[in-house]
């Protein structure tokens, strides 16, 4: 649990630098393939948000158990 935590949130700084970086210089490549994921989650998290205001219930996942593998 530590190791995700201290991996998140290096990820995010690495992040943040790459951006600034991007921004600062003027790299516009780099400043477009940033943005993409910022872009995706602000989709995603209106999309979430959509679904509890109209009252879409989540669905939640359905494993197999292993022995209906070997009854076939």
């Amino acid at each position: 649990m530590i190791l995700t935590k201290i991996t998140i949130a290096v990820a995010v700084v690495i992040y943040l630098t790459l951006t600034v970086v991007a921004f600062a210089n003027g790299a516009d490549g780099l400043r477009n393939l940033l943005i993409i994921p910022i872009i995706l989650a602000i989709l995603v998290g209106a999309g979430n948000l959509m679904q509890g205001f109209m009252g879409i219930p989540g669905k939640s996942p359905k494993f197999r158990k292993p022995e209906d593998d070997d009854q076939q």
